[in-house]
C-alpha cells in the first residue's frame, strides 16, 4: 500500500468514528437529563397518589353489619324481659354500655308504672300514667346526637325501639330486631355531620300498653314537642315468614316521617300500610309525624317462646338498616350524601 493511500484510509476511518460518536450522543440521555426525567416521573406519581388519597379520604363507607346486629340479638334475648323485671333492667345496662362505647352520652329515664291493659287507650285516659297505684319501676334509655353548632336548624328526629318483651318470650323479633337495627344506625352515623338533633330512644314497658313512650312524651316540654319533626320507630322487622319490613303508620297515610324514608330512590316505591300498636302510636297521639318499620305476618307467633333467635332472618336486619340509615343520612347531611358509599 502506498503512503498516500494509507493516509487517505486513516482519514476515512477517523471521519466514520466521529460520525458514530455523534450519532450515539444524540441517542443517549445525559446523566443530568436522566435525573430530571426521574424527578418529573416521581413528581407525577406523587401528585397522582395525593389525588387518589384525597379522593379516598373524602369517601365514607356505610355498611350495616349483620354480625354486629345478630350479636346484639343473641346477647339481649337470652331470656324474657317483661316490664319492671331484673332482666329488663339488665338489658338496659347492656344497651347503655353499648351506646356509650360508640361515644354517646346516655341518659336513663326511670319511671313508675302500673300494670295496664288496652283500656288505657281510651282517649281521655291515654296520658293518665301517674296513678296512685304503683306496680314497679321501668326505664327508658336516651342517647342524643346534637346538631352541629354551625347549623341553625333545631329540629329533632327520634329513632326508637322498645327493648322489653312479653313475659313468656325471649322477644328476638319483638323486639330484639328493632333494638339491633337502632344500635347499628347509631353506630354508623355517630361521626357524621348533622343539621338536626337525633335522639335514639330505647323504651321500656312497650308491652305494658306503651308505658315507656307514653311517659317519655308526656315529660317533654312544649318547646321540645314543637321541635320534634318525626318519629321513626323500629319494631318486629326481621322474622322468618312472608313479609319483608315495611312502612306502617296509624292510618296508612303519608306524613313527614314517611317522606324522610321515601326521600331516596331506593325507597321511593315503598308502600305504606297500617300498623298494629307500637310506640309510634304515642307520638302520633301527640301530633308528631310517626311511622313504624315492621312486619305484619311471620311464620311464627310473637309473644311466645317461638320468637327466638332461630327465627330471625339475618338479611332482613340489613334491609331494615339500609331502609333507615340511607335516607336519614341524606336528611341530616345532604351536602355529604353523594360522597358516601353504601353497601
Amino acid at each position: 500500500m502506498k503512503p498516500n493511500q494509507s493516509k487517505t484510509i486513516c482519514k476515512i476511518i477517523i471521519c466514520l468514528l466521529a460520525i458514530s460518536i455523534a450519532i450515539t450522543a444524540c441517542d443517549t440521555v445525559s446523566p443530568s437529563n436522566q435525573i430530571e426525567q426521574a424527578m418529573d416521573k416521581q413528581s407525577l406519581q406523587q401528585e397522582t397518589q395525593s389525588h387518589d388519597d384525597k379522593a379516598s379520604s373524602s369517601e365514607i363507607s356505610i355498611i350495616p353489619s349483620i354480625e354486629d346486629m345478630m350479636e346484639t340479638i343473641n346477647t339481649l334475648c337470652k331470656s324474657a324481659r317483661p316490664v319492671g323485671s331484673s332482666e329488663e333492667k339488665n338489658a338496659c345496662c347492656f344497651l347503655e354500655e353499648t351506646l356509650s362505647s360508640y361515644g354517646y352520652e346516655v341518659h336513663v329515664q326511670t319511671f313508675p308504672y302500673e300494670t295496664a291493659t288496652l283500656s288505657a287507650f281510651n282517649h281521655d285516659a291515654f296520658w293518665d300514667i301517674n296513678g296512685d297505684r304503683k306496680d314497679g319501676d321501668s326505664q327508658n334509655l336516651i342517647a342524643v346526637k346534637k346538631a352541629d353548632s354551625d347549623y341553625e336548624d333545631s329540629s329533632i328526629i327520634i329513632i326508637s325501639a322498645h327493648y322489653d318483651s312479653s313475659e313468656n318470650s325471649p322477644g328476638a323479633n319483638d323486639n330484639g330486631s328493632g333494638v339491633a337495627v337502632l344500635l347499628e344506625i347509631a353506630k354508623l352515623i355517630k361521626n357524621l355531620p348533622s343539621n338536626k338533633e337525633i335522639r335514639f330512644i330505647l323504651f321500656g314497658g312497650e308491652e305494658n300498653a306503651l308505658y315507656g313512650s307514653r311517659y317519655y312524651v308526656k315529660s317533654l316540654s312544649e318547646n321540645e314537642l314543637k321541635r320534634i319533626k318525626a318519629n321513626i320507630n323500629l319494631d318486629t322487622l326481621a322474622g322468618k315468614g312472608p313479609d319483608d319490613p315495611r312502612l306502617l303508620t296509624i292510618d296508612g297515610k303519608i306524613n313527614h316521617a314517611t317522606s324522610i324514608i321515601t326521600g331516596i330512590d331506593e325507597n321511593k316505591d315503598l308502600e305504606i300500610g297500617i300498623a298494629p300498636l307500637s310506640d309510634h302510636f304515642t307520638f302520633a297521639q301527640a301530633g308528631i309525624a310517626s311511622l313504624t318499620i315492621g312486619q305484619i305476618d311471620t311464620s311464627f307467633e310473637i309473644h311466645t317462646p317461638e320468637d327466638n333467635v332461630d327465627n330471625i332472618d339475618k338479611e332482613r336486619l340489613k334491609i331494615a338498616a339500609d331502609m333507615v340509615v340511607r335516607p336519614l343520612i341524606k336528611e341530616i347531611c345532604p351536602d355529604r350524601y353523594n360522597e358516601i358509599i353504601f353497601k
